[in-house]
C-alpha cells in the first residue's frame, strides 16, 4: 500500500497529502481531507463536511501542507525528481 507523503491533524480533522506521478518522472501532490467523529451510537464515522469554525482550522492545515509540498511543484503543478 502506498504511504502518504504527509499527514496533518487537528482534533478529528485530518489532511493527508499524496504524491502522484502523472508522467514519467513528473509528480504532483493531492490533499485528502476528512473528519472523524462518533455517531449517536458511539460508532466512529468519517465525513468531508465541516463547520465554518472547522474550516478555519482546516485552512491552517492546508497552509502547512502547502508550505512543505507546494513549493516542490512548478508552475505546471509538477516537478522532476532529481536523478
Amino acid at each position: 500500500m502506498t504511504r502518504p507523503a504527509g499527514e496533518y491533524k487537528y482534533g478529528g480533522i485530518k489532511c493527508t497529502i499524496w504524491k502522484n506521478e502523472f508522467e514519467v518522472g513528473k509528480y504532483t501532490y493531492r490533499a485528502q481531507i476528512s473528519k472523524s467523529y462518533k455517531d449517536k451510537d458511539g460508532n466512529f464515522k468519517e465525513t468531508s463536511q465541516f463547520t465554518l469554525t472547522e474550516c478555519l482550522a482546516l485552512s491552517k492545515l492546508l497552509e502547512k501542507a502547502f508550505n512543505e509540498f507546494g513549493v516542490k511543484e512548478t508552475d505546471d503543478f509538477a516537478f522532476k525528481e532529481k536523478e
